[in-house]
C-alpha cells in the first residue's frame, strides 16, 4: 500500500511543476535560434510541456513538445554591404530590414492562425524581442503570461535601457562598434555618437513602426486593452543575453538580466570515421575554416577568395574548409558544405580555427581552447575579433587589405607562438569553470520566474523611468535654473546696490 502512495505523491508534485512555455520563433534566423533551442529542449526533457513555433524542428523522441511548423522565408542579406557604413545608415539599415521581414512572417497564415484562435493556457511566453521582434511583446498580453526574452548579442543601449541597466558608453561600447575594451578619446566619442544616433532612430523611428505592425497583426480578444509596446517591453521579466564575460566585455548587471551565452555548446562527440581518420593522421595537424552561415565568398571580392586558396597552398596543416564555393583546391585541402565545428574544435589534433569572429564561433573555439586567425565580416563580429585579438587568443586580418603572405604569416604566428594556444586554454579554463553552466542557468531562471509570478521584483526602479529622468536631466535642469536665477538675482542686487552708492555720491 505504501509504494502506490508515494508514486501518487510523486506523480502529483511532478505534474504541479509543470509548466506550460510557449517559444514563439516565426523569424526563421538560424544563426539566432538554434543557440537557444538547447533550452526549450532541456525544459522539456524535465517535464515541461513546450509549445514552439518556428522553421526548426527539435530532435525526435522528445516528450511534451508540440512544434508548431512555419515556413522559411528568411533569405539573408548581403550583410557584406553593411561593411564601412556611417552609424546612422548601419542603424536604418537594419532596422529597415527587420521591418521588412517581419511582416513577412506575420502574415503567414500560420502565424496568423495561432495568434487569432490559440487559446492554450501558458505559464511563460519565450520570444526573441529585442531583435528585429519587438511587436511580439503583445503575447505576454494576450495569454497574460511573464516575458522571457533573448538577445542573441551582446551590449545594446537602448535594449539595456528598457531593462533598466543603461551603462556608459565610455566603457562598454555598443557591440556593433569596432572598437574592443580598450578606448581612447575618438573611441569613446564615437561610442557616445553611436548612441545616441541609435536613441533617436530606435525611438523616433523604429518602434513606432515596429507598434503599427503590432497593432496590424496581432489581433485577438483583449487585444485592444494592451499598453503601448514600449510599456510591455520594459515589463519584460527575464533577459538571456548570448555572452560570456570571458570573451566578451565584463559588464554589472542587473538581476534581470543573465548571460547564458553558449547553451549550445556541449562536450565533443565522436567524429565520423572517416573524418577522425583524416584529422588524427595529419601529422601537424588540422586548421578548421569556416565563415558561418551568413558571411559567403560568393559576397566577397574576388580577390579574397584567391588569397585564401594561394595561402592554403603554402601552409603545410590540413585544412578541412566549410563553403559552398566550387572551386579546384590545393591537395591539404578538404571542402564540405558542412562539418560538425564544434567536434571538430574539441578534437586534440585541431590546431587552429580560420574564422569571421561571428559569436557562436568566437565561443566555441574559446570553450574548447583552440587559438584563432579572424576576419570579421559585418556586425558585432569587429568587436568579437578584437576582443579576442586583446586577450591573446589570435590575431586579427582585415577583408580590405588581405592577400596570401598576410595569411601564412598570421596562421604561423598563431600556431608558432605557444602564447597563443596558452591563452586559448586558460579562456576555455574560464569558461568551464562557471559553478552552473549556461544551460543551467538558463532552466534554473526560467522556471524561477514563472514560480514567482513573472519575478518582476528582480527589475531595478529604472525600469519605470523615462531617459530624461534616467539621466537626472530633469533635475540639472532645475538645478541649472535655480543658479541661475541666483545669479540674476545676486547680478541685479549689486546693480541696484552699486547704483544707490553712485547717487549717494553725487549727493554728496
Amino acid at each position: 500500500m505504501f509504494c502506490p502512495a508515494l508514486l501518487f505523491l510523486c506523480v502529483l508534485c511532478s505534474v504541479a511543476n509543470s509548466y506550460n512555455i510557449l517559444a514563439f520563433f516565426p523569424l526563421a534566423l538560424d544563426s539566432h535560434i538554434k543557440p537557444f533551442q538547447p533550452l526549450l529542449y532541456e525544459l522539456a526533457r524535465r517535464g515541461h510541456n513546450v509549445t514552439e513555433l518556428s522553421s526548426f524542428p527539435p530532435p525526435e523522441g522528445l516528450d511534451n513538445y508540440k512544434f508548431i511548423p512555419v515556413p522559411h522565408l528568411f533569405i539573408p542579406a548581403n550583410t557584406l554591404q553593411w561593411r564601412n557604413r556611417s552609424h546612422p545608415v548601419l542603424i536604418s539599415m537594419y532596422q529597415s530590414l527587420c521591418l521588412l521581414e517581419i511582416e513577412k512572417v506575420l502574415k503567414l497564415p500560420e502565424v496568423q492562425t495561432f495568434i487569432q484562435t490559440d487559446q492554450s493556457h501558458f505559464d511563460a511566453i519565450i520570444i526573441e524581442g529585442t531583435f528585429c521582434s519587438e511587436s511580439f511583446i503583445t503575447l505576454g498580453h494576450k495569454y497574460g503570461a511573464p516575458v522571457i526574452n533573448f538577445q542573441p548579442l551582446g551590449y545594446w543601449p537602448t535594449n539595456y535601457f528598457l531593462f533598466g541597466n543603461l551603462l556608459s558608453p565610455a566603457s562598454v561600447p555598443d557591440h556593433r562598434l569596432h572598437t574592443g575594451t580598450q578606448m581612447d578619446f575618438l573611441a569613446r566619442l564615437d561610442s557616445l555618437w553611436f548612441t545616441l544616433a541609435d536613441f533617436f532612430l530606435t525611438f523616433t523611428s523604429y518602434y513606432p513602426k515596429q507598434e503599427l505592425l503590432m497593432d496590424k497583426y496581432f489581433k485577438y480578444k483583449g487585444s485592444n486593452t494592451r499598453h503601448s509596446m514600449k510599456e510591455m517591453l520594459r515589463n519584460i521579466s527575464m533577459t538571456f543575453v548570448e555572452h560570456d564575460i570571458a570573451i566578451g566585455v565584463p559588464q554589472p548587471l542587473p538581476p534581470n538580466i543573465v548571460f547564458t551565452g553558449g547553451m549550445h555548446i556541449k562536450s565533443a562527440k565522436p567524429l565520423p570515421p572517416d573524418l577522425d581518420k583524416y584529422i588524427s593522421e595529419a601529422p601537424d595537424g588540422v586548421i578548421f575554416f569556416s565563415f558561418g552561415t551568413n558571411v559567403k565568398f560568393a559576397n566577397m571580392p574576388p580577390y579574397v577568395l584567391k588569397a585564401f586558396l594561394d595561402a592554403f597552398g603554402k601552409i603545410k596543416q590540413k585544412i578541412l574548409w566549410k563553403t559552398d564555393v566550387d572551386v579546384e583546391v590545393p591537395p591539404n585541402v578538404l571542402v564540405r558544405k558542412w562539418f560538425p565545428q564544434t567536434d571538430i574544435l574539441g578534437h586534440k589534433n585541431c590546431r587552429l580555427f580560420i574564422t569571421h569572429g561571428g559569436i557562436h564561433s568566437a565561443m566555441e573555439a574559446g570553450y574548447h581552447g583552440v587559438p584563432v586567425v579572424m576576419m570579421p565580416g559585418f556586425w558585432d563580429q569587429f568587436q568579437n575579433v578584437l576582443l579576442m585579438q586583446e586577450k591573446g587568443l589570435g590575431k586579427v586580418i582585415g577583408m580590405d587589405s588581405v592577400n596570401a603572405d598576410i595569411i601564412v604569416e598570421a596562421v604561423e604566428e598563431v600556431l608558432g607562438d605557444e602564447t597563443y594556444a596558452a591563452n586559448a586554454k586558460r579562456i576555455s579554463s574560464i569558461m568551464r569553470s562557471s559553478p552552473m553552466s549556461s544551460l543551467e542557468k538558463g532552466v534554473y531562471w526560467t522556471e524561477y520566474v514563472i514560480r514567482h509570478n513573472g519575478a518582476h521584483f528582480l527589475k531595478p526602479a529604472s525600469t519605470r523611468l523615462s531617459l530624461v529622468q534616467f539621466l537626472c536631466l530633469d533635475i540639472l535642469l532645475v538645478v541649472v535654473f535655480v543658479l541661475v536665477a541666483i545669479l540674476f538675482l545676486l547680478v541685479k542686487s549689486v546693480n541696484k546696490l552699486c547704483c544707490r552708492t553712485r547717487r549717494k555720491d553725487k549727493t554728496e
